[in-house]
């Protein structure tokens, strides 16, 4: 298909590239949460509060939602949206997805916008195969896919988006253009803190293509830009001051193994090495996947031939880079924009929480392509015209996006496609063997059990301090009722980190079920002191205390729950029985009854509360709660004898 110049300057050219990676990825609308999702949707209490929660998301840092978790980011705007959805659709991913993909299209749009306003010879025709190749890079597709990188995707399109209202302003000189591109940084700051690096591309974007702005007159127009980025800085600095210490795993060796490194050089050499596979899979994606944290990448040291190596690629392509911007060489300033963007996720500078993510290559991947295009319309001596022979790889990307967003459709299916790639990623191992147990669940074939205890057991070979591995082995032991194997992956756990609250009730779990009731009732209490403060915990002591003979303090911790979950219909219950045994007849029917609003078919509820009326001379209103306790579970505690008794006398 031959598109004439005038094609690119249509309407038509800003409808396929809405359509392109519209048709790519709206297959995602009917897809489950995925990966991170569940993390900063589904268990993130501040998402899950709805529109109760905003006050929360834009005073606390990014993850505080999960247990008061410290991740050091501050990323309000992507989560006040999915509590809006949780408001609207509670626990459904399908606005989301949509969101996602919708926003995608934007961003693809807001590029060709961008480029096309340049004034650069040819730029509409430059925005165009810029904004096509981008729209279907592979390497996109977590992006895309993912829900929880909304906020990499708002972050990318607001600050493209600033640019352009930018440069609006160095051609017209209204001050509202200016307004609205300091607006949309500041937005897009909101949504990712990497945001941040558009200030360094719009100094650059201006030297290059706008020589003629006095230097005086670009500084007066970037003052905004600074200020909204000073507000931004000053708000996080409040907000992050105002929570606990950074939690210790989010640069621990797991997530980053570069921070394990003894010397800068290793660092480096590692660092720049994982770049340019970063690079090679912008060009030759495969395989992608959703993990590359310890210990799928391989440490290079700096004085090795390797090391040094990529050590004079990369100082060789910053020279280049530099001269090309210095020169105004159109490729150059896509050079300059990936390495811009690239600077804080690419552990250069300094360590960053992950040591790679596809996501991290999502907004410099830009840089590359316009390089790329850029240096294809500079070739006047090809055979056949380059944009001709574009389409085969603009088809193969294509098809590759297609076919990678599937096995996002859910968990099970990404880890189970991944984990093949990734047999020396501890935490790939970890999540496939999640979601088989997960399986095992519902469907309590051996062979599930078995291989879900095959992947733990080999994540913690490959990482053996891999806490939520030990603890997540303990609960397929615990749910599989081998109780000998739970506690010793529990024990595991808790001496690794003595601190793991989670192990700690897990543990009393197992105590519980074996009937250790004094054992349990301490590690119930040893995991709420280490911060598992939940009604499930204090429910947990309760019973145990209760088979100790200890009622009041059984009372009082069934009480606790309570406080924490009003609707815990089973604490209702057992306080009821405890009042019942003490002879308190009234006060047990209102806790019986209480359980019976929340739960009206419960049969220890209905039987006991049965069982109190007889005790008050009642037969009557006994006789309506037995039978229906009889309904539930004929067998149920001699309740047929006792029903036949009541029957007989009133006989």
């Amino acid at each position: 298909m031959a598109l004439s110049s005038d094609f690119y300057a249509t309407n038509k050219a800003k409808l396929i590239l809405i359509c392109i990676p519209f048709l790519v990825y709206c297959w995602t609308f009917g897809y489950d949460y995925t990966v991170d999702d569940l993390g900063v949707i589904g268990e993130h209490s501040h998402v899950l509060a709805g529109v109760d929660g905003l006050g929360e998301i834009f005073t606390t840092n990014y993850r505080n939602g999960i247990n008061n978790f410290n991740d050091g980011l501050y990323r309000p705007l992507s989560l006040a949206v999915f509590a809006i959805f949780e408001e609207i659709a509670p626990g459904s991913p399908v606005p989301g997805h949509i969101l996602n993909v919708l926003v995608y299209c934007l961003l693809v749009l807001s590029i060709f916008s961008l480029i096309k306003a340049l004034p650069v010879e040819q730029s509409e025709k430059l925005a165009f195969w810029s904004a096509l190749f981008f729209a279907v890079m592979p390497i996109h597709t977590e992006v895309v896919a993912n829900i929880k990188s909304l906020d990499e995707l708002l972050g990318m399109t607001f600050g493209i988006l600033s640019c352009l209202y930018f440069i609006k302003y160095l051609e017209k000189k209204q001050a509202v253009q200016l307004g609205i591109s300091s607006l949309l940084l500041l937005l897009g700051l909101f949504s990712k803190e990497s945001t941040i690096t558009y200030l360094g591309v719009i100094p650059v974007l201006v030297f290059m293509f706008y020589p003629k702005i006095a230097n005086k007159k670009g500084l007066i127009a970037y003052a905004p830009l600074l200020i909204v980025t000073a507000v931004w800085l000053l708000i996080r600095h409040n907000v992050m001051a105002s929570m606990q210490a950074l939690d210790p795993e989010v640069f621990g060796q797991l997530n980053n193994p570069l921070s394990q490194l003894d010397s800068y050089g290793d660092q480096l050499a590692s660092a720049l090495n994982i770049q340019l596979m970063g690079l090679k899979k912008l060009f030759i994606p495969y395989p992608l996947l959703h993990d590359y944290s310890f210990d799928y990448l391989p440490a290079i040291s700096m004085a090795s031939a390797g090391g040094i190596l990529l050590l004079l690629l990369f100082s060789a392509l910053i020279g280049f880079t530099i001269r090309g911007v210095y020169q105004r060489k159109l490729w150059a300033f896509g050079l300059a924009f990936y390495g811009i963007t690239i600077s804080p996720v690419a552990n250069v500078i300094f360590l960053n929480s992950t040591i790679f993510g596809e996501r991290l290559m999502f907004t410099p991947s830009l840089g590359i392509v316009f390089t790329v295009v850029g240096l294809l319309m500079l070739q006047k001596k090809l055979p056949v015209k380059w944009y001709k022979l574009a389409y085969i790889p603009l088809a193969i990307f294509a098809v590759m996006s297609f076919v990678r967003q599937l096995d996002w459709k859910d968990n099970y299916t990404l880890f189970s496609t991944d984990v093949y790639h990734l047999t020396t990623s501890a935490r790939a191992n970890h999540n496939y063997a999640t979601e088989v147990y997960f399986r095992y669940k519902t469907d309590r074939r051996n062979e599930l059990k078995e291989e879900a205890a095959f992947y733990f057991t080999k994540a913690t070979d490959i990482y053996p301090d891999y806490l939520d591995a030990w603890n997540n082995k303990g609960t397929l032991h615990l749910f599989a009722q081998e109780f000998g194997q739970a506690e010793e992956a529990f024990l595991k756990t808790i001496g690794i980190q003595p601190g793991y609250s989670k192990a700690y009730f897990n543990l009393a779990v197992a105590y519980q079920e074996t009937q250790r009731y004094q054992l349990a009732a301490d590690y119930y209490q040893l995991a709420i002191d280490k911060g598992q403060v939940t009604a499930d915990a204090y429910y947990g002591q309760g019973y145990a205390l209760g088979f100790t003979g200890r009622k009041e303090e059984a009372r009082l911790a069934f009480e606790n729950a309570l406080q924490l979950n009003p609707n815990h219909a089973i604490a209702y219950l057992q306080i009821g029985k405890i009042y019942g045994e003490a002879g308190q007849t009234d006060t047990a029917k209102s806790y019986f009854q209480s359980c019976l609003q929340l739960q009206p078919s419960n049969l220890e509820a209905n039987f006991y509360m049965g069982i109190t009326y007889l005790n008050e001379s009642n037969p009557t209103e006994g006789l309506k709660y037995l039978q229906k306790a009889q309904s539930i579970s004929p067998g149920y505690n001699n309740v047929d004898q006792i029903i036949a008794s009541i029957t007989n006398t009133n006989d």
